[in-house]
């Protein structure tokens, strides 16, 4: 399984302005690229596999969101 932790908190600490709009724009580019990159690799992934990488990628998303509810308090 991809680790997208470190990719997608590696371009929200560079976001100038760093707001929660900037944020779902990069998710949501997220969201657009995975079936693209997922389509890519190889061996191809099963169904399973696919919902697993769609549920990791969003679980990132949650994490890093809530990391962000931290930071702003």
């Amino acid at each position: 399984m991809t680790n997208y932790y470190p990719l997608l908190a590696s371009v929200v600490a560079t976001l100038k302005p760093n707001t929660a709009e900037a944020r779902r724009q990069l998710y949501d580019s997220a969201r657009v690229g995975f079936p693209d990159y997922i389509g890519h690799l190889d061996p191809p992934l099963s169904d399973t596999e696919i919902t697993r990488e769609r549920t990791a990628l969003e679980e990132v998303i949650r994490r890093l969101e809530a990391e962000q509810m931290t930071v702003s308090k």
